[in-house]
């Protein structure tokens, strides 16, 4: 056996022994829970498809049937940054409007963001303790249930973790190049979710920091010099690709923070502060909650040690070795701590920064003034890792039972005929009130408006008027009616 045939078996040895390979192994069946091919009446993925389709067909990413209501700014935008239905394109290409093959491609994306978990733990604790942490992100009920969804959160938190890989862990000396291509996908991360601006702000407030280091003498002129290159050569690629993207390609209306500075509140920022602070600390604490009525014990310690661990971790963090990763969290709480959005997100908004979360919560536990030998820790850690896993038992079985259930959704039964219906007998040019005006214009290519709730009956018919609404399609849940109101010829 030659040498290199011998170091190449070794390589290889290594990589089936290594976490990435149990990593993958143990995600595989990722591409088989919870694929449905159907959705929920969530109206986002909608618009997402519909875009991906404009792409297919050469038509303007604004061409979606949705007519803004611009006192229902908070419903969504005339359509999302390019990103995520540039990547959803290819699939819309080869297999149409078909849900399942979206659900495909979100759960192999899925799986790729858990080996980059896994080497985003593995800058901070041994392979056992990273792979247990990715495992118990990515096999959490909660997450097992959205990534049926089509949305762009995992999308995002995939490109936010090569990023943060490559640009703050990789230490080597970095050519400008390096830079260059940091900054375009920085602008692709903008592309998939506005929310990605707290990345060039982070890259901003290092540079800021730089200037304070050389005004207080801790470092030089040419270190300076050399900072301010590297940032800008980061922070004008990801501008120019943004607006290269969504500007001067895909003309995408009303850019996406626009839209999102005019729905902010500033006269009740405190009350929203308050609010969604209270709301994503308990969101983060059912995050570890499971159906597991047997086990409700677990649960009640797994909430309370998560969140106060993380809450330790972060702040313990900060206060010693204050970091890019700690700067990324802390303006990406801020954003969605002042977001006023009111349909309550869940989970989804704090997916992105899951895995930094779960990191602050280990750090605080290893303070812990426990004396355990090596041999003892290993098993500690497996025991920990497999009692939370053990929770989502009861949750997953159930995931399993309803694979096989039609959505409430665009796909079931009476949906399908309400929106047959519509396209046969409805003139394409009528505008409908539908609470999915979404989902409406991408199942009947008909035009799709939708009211505010709870307004005096008065301003919802002046509405009515000045947009020219013609028909209400009203959805009766849970019994699966449907019903169109003709309000004029």
């Amino acid at each position: 056996m030659t040498p290199s045939f011998s170091l190449l078996i070794k390589k290889i040895k290594k990589f089936f022994c290594s976490g990435y390979f149990i990593i993958t192994l143990l995600s595989i069946p990722l591409l088989f829970i919870n694929i449905k091919n159907s959705h929920d009446w969530g109206d986002d993925f909608a618009s997402y498809i519909h875009q991906a389709k404009n792409i297919c067909e050469g038509i303007p990413q604004s061409s979606t049937y949705y007519v803004l209501n611009k006192d229902n700014l908070m419903l969504g935008p005339p359509a999302y940054p390019v990103g995520f239905p540039l990547m959803l394109s290819p699939v819309y290409y080869f297999y149409g409007n078909n849900i399942k093959a979206f659900s495909l491609f979100i759960s192999a994306l899925l799986i790729m963001t858990a080996l980059l978990m896994y080497k985003f733990f593995k800058y901070h604790f041994r392979p056992l303790t990273s792979v247990f942490l990715v495992l118990i992100i990515i096999y959490n009920p909660w997450v097992l249930n959205f990534k049926m969804e089509i949305m762009s959160e995992i999308p995002f938190t995939f490109f936010l973790l090569i990023i943060l890989i490559f640009y703050h862990f990789n230490k080597k000396e970095k050519s400008y190049l390096f830079y260059l291509i940091i900054g375009l996908l920085g602008g692709l991360l903008i592309s998939i979710r506005s929310v990605g601006i707290v990345f060039l702000f982070a890259v901003i407030t290092e540079l800021a920091f730089s200037f304070y280091h050389y005004f207080r003498k801790k470092i030089s002129l040419v270190l300076l010099k050399k900072t301010i290159i590297q940032k800008l050569i980061i922070i004008f690629p990801a501008i120019f690709l943004y607006f290269l993207l969504n500007v001067v390609i895909f003309k995408i209306p009303s850019s996406g923070f626009l839209h999102y500075i005019s729905i902010l509140d500033f006269d009740a920022i405190s009350q929203l502060i308050r609010d969604n602070l209270a709301y994503n600390f308990q969101v983060f604490r059912n995050f570890f909650d499971t159906e597991n009525k047997e086990w409700q014990f677990l649960p009640l310690y797994t909430q309370s040690a998560m969140l106060t661990f993380a809450v330790i971790g972060f702040i313990k963090k900060i206060f010693n070795k204050f970091d890019f990763v700690d700067l990324i969290v802390l303006l990406y709480c801020i954003t969605i701590i002042i977001y006023p959005y009111h349909a309550r997100a869940g989970f989804r908004f704090l997916i992105p920064i899951a895995p930094i979360l779960l990191y602050y919560a280990v750090i605080a536990v290893k303070d812990v003034n426990i004396s355990f030998t090596l041999f003892k820790r290993k098993y500690v850690i497996i025991a920990v890792g497999l009692l939370i896993l053990a929770q989502y038992k009861v949750s997953v079985e159930k995931i399993f039972r309803e694979q096989k259930l039609v959505n409430w959704g665009p796909q079931d039964d009476s949906a399908v005929e309400a929106f047959n219906y519509i396209k046969t007998n409805i003139p394409e040019n009528a505008l409908i009130e539908f609470e999915k005006p979404r989902a409406l214009g991408l199942y009947t290519g008909r035009n799709g408006f939708h009211i505010r709730i709870n307004q005096p009956i008065n301003v919802i018919r002046k509405n009515f008027d000045n947009a020219g609404v013609s028909y209400i399609l009203h959805c009766y849940e849970p019994i699966d009616f449907f019903q169109t109101i003709i309000l004029k010829e």
